[in-house]
């Protein structure tokens, strides 16, 4: 039997979004208000899928998931500025970065998915890998 399960964390962060080869006026114009450092309060939510352990009835990995996402998202993002650490910062870029810096940690058989809620209008997925 498999099952899967989420848990979400919060990272507070800033971040601004500007391309370096276009002008002020033409970033201004593409990113909008997201062209000035700003901060967000991202809920970050990280799903396992896994087989489900007959002895525990729990899913595999979900003792190590918070660990993990400590380890790799929250201690190295929380309260900094994420252009420090990556080139792209939009919601779909952090998805994919965020994602990239949890899989190799995750067992293979395990399946990984993860999202991310900047605003409330703002939602960004990674779809699981297969």
């Amino acid at each position: 039997m498999k099952a899967s399960f989420t848990r979400q964390y919060t990272i507070r962060a800033m971040h601004n979004l500007e391309n370096p080869d276009a002008s002020s006026a033409e970033n201004e114009r593409l990113y909008g208000m997201c062209y000035r450092l700003h901060g967000h309060h991202y809920k970050v939510q990280v799903t396992v899928e896994s087989d489900v352990d007959p002895k525990t009835g729990l899913c595999r990995f979900r003792g190590e998931l918070d660990a993990l996402v400590e380890r790799e998202l929250v201690r190295p993002f929380d309260g900094r500025s994420l252009n420090d650490a990556f080139q792209n910062t939009s919601g779909e870029a952090l998805c994919h970065l965020f994602f990239e810096r949890l899989r190799p940690h995750v067992p293979p058989d395990v399946r990984l998915r993860l999202a991310i809620q900047e605003t409330r209008k703002n939602y960004f997925e990674r779809p699981p890998d297969t």
